[in-house]
């Protein structure tokens, strides 16, 4: 569908138009709940670098990125919840334009720390050889009655 005609209206107000409309464009790349987490991740963020008295700049510094990681994981957020912090705090530097410290070898290492520091066990029980007999008797048994 073709747009109105630019001619009757002064540019400022074609520029206004283009704006609103690249921002609508914005809004409807991700999901409403995905923004709603991001903005979370940026709000978190920022409250953390108020409550050490970091500078509130962008771009953000790579150990300000790094403590931000150990952090959460120091108050026991699960790896998961910090690498959905670490995307939001990503599509700031993407979208804004910025190199995205979020990739770095660091940060990389870091989650993946993170996410090994709190690997449950498995305490599954191995099945010793009597167990094992019965099961392979049923299952034989089950897949021949058919």
């Amino acid at each position: 569908q073709a747009g109105p005609d630019p001619t009757p209206l002064p540019p400022v107000v074609w520029i206004c138009l283009i704006v609103d409309w690249t921002n609508k464009l914005l809004q409807a790349s991700m999901a409403e709940s995905t923004w709603h987490t991001y903005r979370s991740a940026c709000a978190s963020f920022n409250q953390f670098r108020y409550l050490f008295r970091l500078p509130l700049t962008w771009p953000v510094p790579l150990d300000q990125v790094v403590h931000f990681i150990a952090y959460m994981s120091m108050q026991g957020r699960p790896p998961g919840s910090i690498r959905t912090y670490i995307s939001g705090l990503s599509y700031m530097y993407k979208i804004h334009g910025l190199e995205d410290v979020t990739k770095s070898f660091i940060v990389t290492k870091m989650l993946e720390g993170a996410a090994r520091q709190t690997q449950k066990l498995d305490t599954r029980a191995l099945m010793d050889d009597g167990a094992r007999y019965v099961t392979t008797r049923r299952y034989v048994t089950i897949c021949y009655k058919a």
